[in-house]
């Protein structure tokens, strides 16, 4: 369970960019095939919830992670081979 709320947490800005969008795009898809107001409320939240966690996982594990693992490689190599002169004492 620990793993869980591991993967939520730094998977949170993820979660934070995608729900928005998700709960409007849900909405847009089952407006036309089921009347919203007849779904219980807790169905329907738990389906937001879990959609939405759903998405922010795959986006951090498929986008956010291996980009933010690409740029740090690079910098590192940029940092790396780049020689920086000693400060001059006046």
């Amino acid at each position: 369970m620990r793993r869980w709320f591991e993967a939520i947490g730094d998977a949170s800005y993820s979660l934070y960019l995608v729900h928005y969008a998700l709960f409007v795009a849900i909405a847009a898809i089952l407006r036309p095939i089921v009347d919203l107001h007849r779904i219980p409320p807790i169905v329907y939240f738990v389906l937001l919830v879990c959609s939405a966690i759903a998405a922010a996982l795959a986006s951090y594990y498929f986008f956010e992670a291996p980009v933010t693992r690409a740029l740090q490689r690079s910098l590192a190599r940029l940092f790396r081979t780049r020689s920086v002169a000693p400060l001059r004492s006046t």
